[in-house]
């Protein structure tokens, strides 16, 4: 029994000491790593690797990278600043004003077209009415005559259906009843001092995708006319940062993995081309006396109702490609579509109450 031992020991001994040689000679080949502390911005990382032959690990500090702080500003009403990633921000400075925008940055402070009525026995500003038809990005200001503006009144933007983006300063605390039913809002800011959103503020505002809460003293609910209702993005942190970009000559689009989407349109342009990669149109995008033709193209596979039902001087609709599109299962001859006539009648008459889709 003792010999048996022995000889598994001597045994032992000599795989240990072969493994130790192998492994003194092994020229390593390390993995990619697994991260044992992940590095950020302001602190450091730890990583270990393991070699590929021989097993062996060695764990390696990573040192932080350093905050990469965006070269564009970003911007609130009162400043603007750079940011990273990770939420620092640096450099935050006041706006430097130029005839209503910042000299460094262009940010527009405040809206022209705006009616106030006087609230909480004069000391106060109601904002109770819009007039700006051609201001369709609204800036409301936190004073006016000297005085702050604490309230969005109800009915004040009913049915501003030209209306693309609000931005709530942080003065005011009430959003009124109806403030902005019917309305053709897209992109909404709420200012961080709101305390109250009243029931149906944004009722039937069917064109909103971002909402943008600042305020920690209210929750943006979903549906009964709540601003969250027909959004498809509502973000608690504000950095200024938007999924929705504005094109030259007026386009607003939202993209996501679903493809690329006009929500709106604040150009002057009589005749339109809709930009390649467009792949939907929205509901209710267009609101315009002027414009006489719509070129789409070949990249649209979807149309929404109502799209084009306000286009009051609309003339024709050219596709680009008309084949393949369906109405609730009605299939619309491409022939007709060719027509651009025909397509303008289709689009504004025949079916615009329905949803146009390409097989």
């Amino acid at each position: 029994m003792k010999k048996t031992l022995s000889v598994m020991l001597a045994i032992l001994t000599c795989l240990t000491a072969l493994t130790l040689v192998s492994c003194a000679k092994c020229k390593h080949v390390w993995d990619d790593g697994v991260d044992v502390i992940k590095v950020t911005c302001n602190v450091d990382g730890l990583k270990t690797y393991t070699c590929i032959h021989c097993g062996q690990n060695d764990s390696r500090a990573i040192p932080a990278t350093g905050h990469n702080f965006s070269t564009e500003l970003y911007s609130d009403n009162g400043y603007h600043w750079q940011e990273c990633a990770c939420g620092e921000i640096k450099d935050k400075e006041a706006h430097i004003d130029s005839d209503g925008k910042c000299f460094i940055c262009n940010r527009k402070f405040y809206t022209g077209g705006l009616n106030y009525t006087e609230i909480d026995g004069g000391e106060a500003y109601a904002v109770s009415g819009y007039s700006g038809v051609t201001e369709k990005c609204v800036v409301i200001p936190a004073t006016h005559s000297g005085k702050p503006v604490t309230e969005i009144a109800k009915d004040a933007f009913k049915d501003s259906y030209g209306l693309i983006s609000v931005e709530i300063p942080d003065s005011v605390t009430t959003i009124k009843t109806g403030a902005f039913v019917n309305s053709g809002i897209v992109k909404l800011i709420i200012g961080a001092g709101v305390k109250t959103v009243e029931n149906k503020a944004f009722e039937y505002c069917m064109n909103l995708i971002e909402v943008f809460n600042k305020s920690n003293q209210i929750t943006v609910k979903v549906g009964g006319g709540e601003a969250g209702a027909y959004a498809q993005n509502v973000y608690t942190k504000y950095s200024g940062k938007s999924f929705i970009t504005v094109t030259d000559n007026g386009y607003y689009i939202y993209e996501d993995i679903a493809g690329k989407m006009v929500i709106a349109y604040s150009g002057n342009e009589i005749e339109l081309t809709v930009p390649d990669g467009v792949t939907k149109i929205r509901q209710l995008t267009y609101y315009n006396d002027t414009i006489k033709s719509v070129t789409l193209p070949i990249s649209l596979n979807h149309i929404s109702s109502g799209t084009f039902k306000y286009l009051n001087a609309l003339e024709r609709v050219i596709f680009l490609d008309a084949e393949g599109w369906v109405t609730e299962n009605e299939q619309i001859p491409s022939e007709s579509l060719l027509d651009q006539v025909t397509a303008k009648e289709y689009l504004t008459e025949t079916y615009w109450r329905k949803n146009w889709m390409k097989n």
